[in-house]
């Protein structure tokens, strides 16, 4: 059975028995597109302390979060898609761009985003601490000092209706709607959070860029791409079986955003 050919009447059964199917899913990876995704993950590893994971040589890990790399140049980077960062927290931010810009850019070394007076590093009041960095495929980063949520902290979006694409993602995805130290709206999902920033311009896809898509797990696949074409999705293609994971599928958001769904 596809997404794609499941019956009216199905879809509507399926809905209605499974109202909190949504809820189910787990935040599961970033994918990240690079000219060499070995190389790209021992990148992450060495400069950015993901965890290798054995038997596998395009990804990394931060917990439960998987960052794979896709080996095929991008067509940009993140910045102006639907996904304009991810967001990694430490404990001390002040010594890890320190760290970070002894590195230098030379190579596949690390390029810091200064801010307007010069400093990498800018202490947002009643917030945390913030930089921001680039991988050298072009994908946006920014570092935080977050004790409470380490390791990979957030997903930032775009869109020209913020409010409406969090609505969107804890419709499809479910997540705890939350805020962020009373600063900033967004979603939770375990100890991930899903933010999104208002963008004047509509967001360019992220399929081809730095950023190619989100992916998010559940249990059942057929049975979660049934209930997200009842809620309206845009469904992509059909399900397939996967060699990372057991079968997979992709929506895309209102933002340009494809997101994979899977079945680990």
């Amino acid at each position: 059975m596809t997404c794609r050919r499941i019956a009216p009447a199905l879809l509507l059964a399926l809905s209605l028995a499974l109202p909190g199917l949504a809820r189910a899913a787990d935040y599961h990876h970033v994918h990240i597109a690079t000219p060499n995704a070995p190389e790209a993950a021992r990148w992450y590893v060495q400069y950015l302390d993901c965890e290798p994971i054995p038997d596998r040589d395009n990804a990394c890990r931060y917990g439960s979060v998987i960052l794979m790399f896709l080996s095929r140049p991008s067509m940009g980077g993140s910045v102006g898609t639907g996904v304009n960062h991810i967001g990694l927290s430490y404990p001390d931010l002040t010594a890890k761009m320190a760290e970070l810009e002894a590195v230098g850019v030379g190579g596949l070394g690390v390029r810091l985003q200064r801010f307007d007076d010069g400093s990498t590093v800018r202490d947002i009041p009643g917030l945390f601490k913030i930089a921001f960095v680039f991988d050298p495929w072009g994908t946006r980063i920014e570092l935080v000092e977050d004790a409470e949520y380490l390791g990979f902290h957030h997903i930032h979006l775009s869109s020209a209706d913020p409010a409406a694409a969090l609505d969107w993602y804890e419709k499809m995805f479910g997540g705890e709607r939350a805020s962020m130290r009373g600063r900033l709206d967004g979603l939770l999902y375990d100890s991930v959070w899903l933010l999104v920033s208002a963008q004047d311009n509509p967001p360019a896809a992220t399929q081809g860029r730095a950023i190619d898509h989100l992916g998010w797990a559940f249990p059942d696949i057929e049975a979660a791409m049934a209930d997200l074409e009842a809620k309206g999705a845009d469904i992509r293609g059909e399900i397939q079986e996967g060699r990372t994971v057991a079968r997979y599928g992709f929506v895309v958001s209102p933002e340009n955003v494809r997101v994979e769904v899977v079945q680990p």
